[in-house]
């Protein structure tokens, strides 16, 4: 009997799992909700994130567990400074998913990063719970930091770009999230520009767009996340913490101008035509490293983005917006196989 209930038990779980979605807010946390339409709709998700104002309402999310992000306000800190930030982290971020994890024992970790996945897939390690680690879209040709500690750790690491499968032999290609939709062309257009950044702080792209709203004859209207600066010549707002209000000013914008984070692109590609890409960089000490960069190049080659990388780029683009060509689908996505690839991994409690 006690065998029998067992095999039961082992059973159900392959049909209702209780999956931990573990992600940084922002892009990492859309991509991760994209990843989430792959589980059962029966399944109990349960979410770990940061506390922002921007993570209030996230549907078939039953709980949320909010830490406290120690990182997102000084991505401009010296490197000593910021390891030593990067160690305080970690050991708070052990602490706190320790016990959620004690106490909600997950039958899946599912994680695209970023640092906020590193303490919860080592315990799920010592508790023996399964994980899964998808790459982030804008990881084009390298793995981010994060990626490079858990290659060896999930049991599971999705990348959603061929290169990465051929340098790196442990991690899987069979796609990616990124899918381009057929717009209304006949669906009225409001005579704004909607500039949004993201979470973290771009003065660089602020200013910019500024100082383009004294020159041009469209309404700016700026996002402004984190930025510490308040524009002179452009309407402004910090966050909106309600997707459909956010996805409303993608749709009426007659042109949007954004960072090139996911999240980002995702959402504006769902829901706008004319899509101006201006990747934070590296050299700016805006980031890491150059992955917007390297993503914005794929977007550019593929003819579903343009690409600006300086004010005289983005002034070309929405004087000449109508002169230029339509966006293309996004060919190389195959979203439909990677998507399917997650939902029997899901099924299967990874047994792949």
């Amino acid at each position: 009997m006690g065998n029998a209930n067992k095999k039961t038990r082992k059973y159900f779980r392959t049909i209702v799992m209780k999956i931990c979605l573990v992600c940084s807010p922002g892009g990492h946390l859309i991509e991760g909700l994209k990843l989430i339409s792959a589980s059962e709709v029966h399944d109990d998700i349960i979410l770990i994130t940061h506390d922002e104002a921007f993570t209030l309402d996230i549907p078939r999310i039953k709980k949320i567990y909010y830490v406290k992000n120690f990182l997102i306000k000084r991505v401009d800190q010296s490197k000593p400074l910021k390891f030593l930030f990067i160690i305080y982290a970690m050991i708070y971020l052990s602490f706190n998913e320790f016990i959620i994890l004690i106490k909600e024992r997950p039958d899946l970790i599912l994680s695209t990063g970023s640092e906020i996945a590193i303490p919860a897939f080592l315990i799920a390690k010592i508790l023996r719970i399964r994980t899964i680690f998808v790459e982030t879209l804008t990881r084009v040709t390298e793995l981010s930091g994060t990626g490079k500690i858990l290659l060896h750790i999930a049991n599971l690491f999705i990348v959603q770009w061929e290169f990465l499968a051929k340098k790196y032999k442990d991690a899987i290609f069979k796609g990616n999230i990124l899918e381009t939709i057929e717009i209304d062309e006949n669906k009225s257009k409001n005579n704004f520009i909607f500039v949004t950044v993201g979470t973290a702080s771009f003065p660089r792209l602020v200013k910019i767009m500024d100082d383009l709203a004294k020159v041009i004859p469209e309404k700016v209207i700026i996002q402004l996340g984190r930025t510490d600066y308040t524009p002179k010549n452009a309407d402004y707002l910090d966050f909106t913490s309600d997707l459909d209000e956010f996805n409303m000013m993608n749709q009426q914008a007659k042109i949007v101008v954004s960072h090139a984070g996911v999240g980002n692109v995702i959402n504006i590609l769902e829901n706008n035509d004319n899509l101006i890409v201006f990747p934070r960089l590296e050299k700016y000490n805006e980031l890491i490293d150059d992955h917007q960069l390297e993503f914005a190049k794929v977007l550019n080659k593929s003819s579903i983005a343009h690409v600006a990388c300086s004010e005289k780029d983005i002034y070309n683009f929405i004087i000449n917006i109508d002169k230029l060509s339509q966006r293309t689908t996004f060919k190389d996505s195959n979203q439909s196989n990677f998507l399917n690839y997650l939902k029997e991994a899901l099924k299967s409690n990874l047994q792949v």
